[in-house]
Parts: C-alpha cells; sequence; structure tokens
C-alpha cells in the first residue's frame, strides 16, 4: 500500500507543474524546481537550520532537481526534452524499424530514464544535505537502498503519467 501513496504523491506532485506547463509552456521545469527548494528550506527550517543555510540547501535542492530532470524525458514530455533522448532515439532507430516497437522502446527508456533520475538524485541530495545543513544521519548503505526506492517510484510514476502515450501506441 505505502508504494501505491508514493506513487500517487509523485503525480500528485507533478500537477501544478504540468498545469504551469500547459497555461505557460516551458514553465513545468521552473515551477517543479521552485516548489523542491521551497520545501526543502522549509524542512530544514523546521528542523532547527538557520535561515541562510536552510535558503541555500533549498537552491541546492531546487537546482538538483531541474539538472536531473533534464537528462531524460521521463515525464510525459511535461519539462521538456531531455539530454539524452536524441542519443537513445538514434539507438532506438536501429533496434528497430517499426514504428510502434520503436515508440515502445522509447516509452521504456523514459520510464527507465525518470528511475534513474530519482535514484541520482537521492544520492545528490544526501551529499548537499550533510555539505550544507547536516541532517540526514542515513549510513550509505541506508541512502543506496532509498536510491533503488526512488528509482522505482520514479519509474511508476512515470508509467502512470505515460498512460495516455500507451493506448496510442499503435
Amino acid at each position: 500500500m505505502q508504494t501505491i501513496g508514493n506513487v500517487a504523491q509523485g503525480v500528485g506532485g507533478m500537477i501544478p507543474a504540468v498545469i504551469s506547463n500547459f497555461i505557460v509552456p516551458g514553465s513545468g521545469l521552473f515551477t517543479m524546481a521552485t516548489g523542491a527548494a521551497g520545501n526543502a528550506t522549509e524542512e530544514a527550517i523546521s528542523r532547527g537550520v538557520d535561515t541562510g543555510s536552510a535558503l541555500a540547501y533549498g537552491v541546492a535542492i531546487g537546482v538538483t532537481e531541474a539538472a536531473t530532470e533534464k537528462l531524460f524525458n521521463g515525464v510525459a514530455s511535461v519539462f521538456g526534452k531531455g539530454a539524452a533522448d536524441d542519443v537513445i532515439k538514434n539507438l532506438v532507430k536501429n533496434v528497430s524499424k517499426n514504428e510502434t516497437t520503436q515508440k515502445a522502446i522509447m516509452m521504456l527508456a523514459d520510464t527507465l530514464g525518470e528511475g534513474f533520475e530519482e535514484w541520482l538524485t537521492e544520492y545528490a541530495e544526501a551529499y548537499e544535505n550533510k555539505l550544507l545543513i547536516n541532517q540526514d544521519s542515513r549510513s550509505f548503505k541506508d541512502i543506496s537502498s532509498d536510491a533503488l526506492y526512488s528509482a522505482a517510484i520514479g519509474s511508476l510514476v512515470s508509467v502512470v503519467m505515460q498512460g495516455g502515450n500507451i493506448a496510442n501506441l499503435s
């Protein structure tokens, strides 16, 4: 049940970025990043971190979220083209000449890419926490476990967000 709740929370967390992007194309990434920055800042302050350090931490988290979201097109094109998209598209064209198969492989790549982004973010944010506010007491093993779980949730969120695209494969 926790996994379903975390996927629902992930999808729900995307709604402001999706709406923002619909109203002002290209603004979804900014909306998501500033939301992440604000949440991280608020969490740090609630843990007793001074305002300046909390703001620095929040900005670092927001930048990390924005940067990792630009690696792949993992969430139904909400954040635009990812840095690896052209490379993946060219590889997929070499794997199959069938357009439906290419679309399916690209969706799988997007899903796995979103999982990778979340995995990478978990490590980056743990490092930023230790560097800037030192409030993360998890061991490397715990961070690694959390990163794998975040990757799974991110991939599942991507599947949900791509739902309409799955129906249009043929």
